[in-house]
């Protein structure tokens, strides 16, 4: 499988409104994540707000957010997550310093990209 590094200057707006095209935000109720969710729906995109715990989602309803349980250590929750999603946007890490930090930041984005 090949991965490509983006640089995104700014989120364009949907165009085809047709096809819901969905983007999966890992970390998505962090300082970052709470940012850049807003910004995708601004734009028209659909967002699968992936959180670790339902009640640490910080979001209201809205028709095109859909929030998923997902842990980066569960290669199951991570598949589910991904599946149909048109991109993914991947924020969730630890700090360094953190034990688990190895198997989050890591081991985790390697299960991500395999699901």
């Amino acid at each position: 499988m090949r991965v490509r590094l983006l640089r995104i200057v700014s989120i364009p707006k949907l165009m085809n409104t047709e096809t819901q095209q969905t983007v999966l935000v890992t970390g998505s109720a962090g300082f970052v994540g709470k940012e850049v969710v807003a910004r995708l729906l601004e734009r028209g995109w659909g967002v699968r707000a992936m959180v670790r715990r339902p009640e640490s989602a910080p979001f209201a309803p809205y028709p095109l957010l859909e929030t998923v349980v997902a842990n980066m250590r569960d290669r199951g929750s991570l598949r589910t997550a991904v599946a149909g999603a048109t991109a993914v946007v991947h924020l969730a890490a630890t700090m360094a310093d953190e034990p688990e930090s190895d198997d989050i930041n890591i081991h985790g984005a390697q299960r991500l990209v395999a699901a």
